[in-house]
């Protein structure tokens, strides 16, 4: 019986049927790593504050975005397609990726005023699992965070600085045959402290961000 159970959930799952959509709530303690060098570089820097707007598209609809900020992304069969049914967590993404950057920030001894003429301002371009062939299945490896971060000068109105990041972590299995809402929960923290790492270890964003001293 046991076996019989398991054979149709494995044959539901493939052919890819599926709930709309799965939420889940997302206990995240920032915990980017902030070297000493890095530190040392921006303490006594302030900024304005950071802005996170999302940008992401609609897995099925390239062209519209994402209605429910809330969405993380798009469910797969067990062939690795997408499809319709979606996860969520308990609030929207941006506020997740503004509490790594600010987390950060204050780590490496950056402070928040209103007379700073900068913003630090994100933008989420495409949350994402990185898929690889495994035999007759595709199996996700990474959880990945693309977004395009810039240094605002609101006093100018003209950007200072940008580049485009790509926050990284490998999703971390609970137990379960195929990767679902509990393993995304779980690795989502780590992209987004790799993505506020790394635009903090970048030198020309210290450089920029230093300049309005």
């Amino acid at each position: 019986m046991k076996t019989t159970t398991l054979s149709l959930v494995l044959m539901m799952c493939l052919s890819g049927c599926t709930l709309m959509r799965t939420d889940a709530r997302l206990d995240y303690r920032p915990d980017a790593q902030v070297v000493p060098e890095v530190a040392e570089q921006l303490n006594g820097v302030s900024l304005r504050g950071v802005v996170v707007t999302d940008a992401r598209k609609e897995a099925f609809a390239p062209n519209k975005r994402i209605e429910d900020p809330r969405v993380l992304l798009n469910k797969r069969n067990g062939h690795g397609h997408k499809m319709e049914g979606v996860y969520a967590l308990d609030k929207p993404l941006a506020d997740y990726v503004a509490q790594a950057f600010d987390a950060a920030l204050l780590k490496a001894g950056v402070t928040r005023s209103a007379a700073s003429p900068l913003e630090l301002r994100v933008r989420l371009d495409i949350l994402d699992d990185t898929v690889v062939r495994r035999g007759w299945t595709k199996s996700r490896t990474d959880l990945v965070l693309v977004a395009y971060v810039e240094v605002f000068n609101i006093d100018g109105g003209n950007e200072v600085w940008h580049k485009r990041y790509v926050g990284r972590a490998q999703i971390k299995h609970q137990g379960m045959v195929f990767v679902g809402i509990d393993d995304y929960v779980v690795t989502l923290p780590g992209t987004l402290n790799n993505l506020a790492a790394q635009c903090l270890a970048t030198p020309e964003f210290r450089a920029a961000v230093k300049a309005a001293l």
